[in-house]
């Protein structure tokens, strides 16, 4: 599961140009009875992420963590679902309570 978290967050880093030391990410895996996908989906992906990218920008992250754990880890591009949910930066709390809008955060999200 490490290699998996990893493997994801590199492509953060390269495609969404966030800065390498932001890792938030964990796995969950679920008992096969607790938890139903439809085939071929095997791996879910749900990425938290703040407003702003451009859909081309979407679409090469989507492509880019399906052919990184496609080669890494051999899983078939086929079976990964990834969702993005986005929320504005006024929806974040960070560094002390600050709203995400009022602070820098470090990095282009307009990309």
């Amino acid at each position: 599961m490490r290699q998996l978290i990893e493997s994801t967050h590199s492509v953060l880093v390269q495609t969404l140009e966030i800065p390498d030391e932001d890792k938030n990410l964990r796995v969950i895996e679920f008992d096969p009875d607790l938890f139903y996908s439809k085939k071929p989906y095997e791996i879910f992906i749900q990425i938290t992420l703040f407003k702003g990218r451009t859909i081309e920008t979407k679409k090469v992250l989507f492509q880019n963590i399906v052919q990184e754990l496609n080669k890494k880890l051999s899983i078939d591009k086929d079976s990964v679902f990834i969702v993005l949910n986005e929320q504005p930066l006024e929806n974040w709390g960070l560094r002390g309570g600050q709203i995400a809008s009022d602070i820098n955060i470090g990095f282009n999200i307009n990309i």
